[in-house]
Parts: structure tokens; sequence; C-alpha cells
């Protein structure tokens, strides 16, 4: 079957996104901008979800974009989040010492509350992850871990009349099949080993593997249809 991939770029905002219409979206996939920990740009007016130095008001911005986010994905399907718990220095709390911000947690609870259904977890296992200090090596107390993992949400849509494969084709099913390998690869854990781009290889500030998504649309849409990522 030739399909052919059309991709459209939106220059907007994603806490409004008027021109995607109500339940037109089968798929979302999305990293969204973690609080104050990168300089996306120079816009500290609060337009730039990446740069919000308040924690609260982030919370009050993202949960916007999940909201959106509900409105557009069709009732029964699914929005994934790759996002993980943010470690804070010291100087980033305020010289409080270190403490990390439950991100994930919040988010989850954000999510529930705007109508979502959280299903689970995916651990992406990164085999070169964040590398911690020291700490009090050689001495006990303070032995500080490296952080190797973040988090992939799996969020459903709720779907009343179980309608939500009624506008495929058969042959659009048929050319969607993937394979056992595949199937058995998702299915018998929950826990995927990629490697993060290379520093000094990066085109963005913050980029994830492209097995990642791609993983997720072959494994949660159908040929032709409509994937966002906000």
């Amino acid at each position: 079957m030739d399909i052919k991939v059309k991709i459209k770029v939106v220059i907007g905002d994603s806490r409004n996104m008027d021109k995607v219409k109500d339940d037109s979206v089968n798929l979302i996939i999305t990293s969204p901008p973690y609080f104050n920990a990168k300089d996306y740009s120079d816009d500290y007016s609060g337009k730039d979800l990446g740069n919000i130095n308040n924690y609260d008001l982030w919370k009050k911005e993202i949960k916007k974009v999940w909201q959106e986010c509900f409105r557009v994905l069709q009732p029964g399907r699914k929005m994934f989040i790759n996002i993980m718990n943010l470690p804070l220095s010291n100087d980033a709390n305020n010289g409080n010492g270190f403490k990390t911000l439950n991100i994930v947690g919040h988010i989850i609870d954000m999510c529930v509350d705007i109508g979502f259904v959280f299903k689970r977890e995916i651990i992406w296992h990164k085999t070169n992850g964040v590398r911690a200090h020291f700490g009090t090596y050689p001495y006990p107390g303070g032995i500080l871990i490296n952080n190797m993992h973040e988090q992939i949400l799996e969020f459903d849509k709720p779907n009343g009349d179980g309608s939500k494969y009624k506008h495929l084709s058969k042959d659009i099913k048929e050319a969607s099949k993937i394979t056992k390998d595949f199937w058995l690869s998702l299915k018998n854990t929950d826990v995927w080993i990629m490697k993060p781009y290379k520093s000094g290889s990066r085109e963005h500030l913050a980029p994830f593997p492209l097995e990642l998504p791609t993983r997720l649309i072959k494994a949660y849409s159908y040929i032709s249809e409509t994937v966002l990522d906000p």
C-alpha cells in the first residue's frame, strides 16, 4: 500500500492548539520542557514553558497543554509523555540541600484530574545517563546515585461507545500489522534500553532517541492516522 507521510509544523502555543480540531488526533507522544532545567530561549516572561522559574506556575501552565491534548485526542486513544523526576542541586534549591522534584507524580495527578486514565509507566533505561558527583565517598552517609532512567507515562482518553477503530479500512489494518518479534519486545518487558544522543551530536537541547517515538507510533497507531507532538 502506497501511503505518503504528511508532516505539518504549526508555530504557536501548545496551551492553545486552536488549529487542531476536537477528537481529531489518534496518538500523542511528547516530552515537555522541564521546569527551569535548560535555557530554551531568552524569553522569561512565562510564555516559554522551559524558562519558568516558579515551579507552581510551571505546573499551572503545563496543565493547560494536557487539557488541550485531552480535547484534540480521539476518545479511546493514547497519550505518552516522556518525563523524569528532576534532581535539584543545593544551589538550584536555594541553598537548602539536594532534593528531587516529583514531576512524574504531579503530571500523573494533572492528567487524571483532567479526565485521562493513567494506564502504566514504561522505564526508559539510558546506558549513559546523568552521572552523580562523588558525594561523601569514600565515607558512607551521602553516596549519590547515577540517574540512568526516565519514565514514559501512558494515558488513555476514555471512550464510551467503543468505536475507536471504525474509521480504519481492512486494507489499512492489514498494512499496519506488526511482527511477532516486535509484539514480544513490547509485551515481555516494561523496561526499554535505548541510548540517548551523544553530547556534541545534538541539534536540540534535549532530544530523545528516534527509537522511542518510532516504537510507540508503530505499536499504538495505524498507517494514515494522525500523531501529535505538542
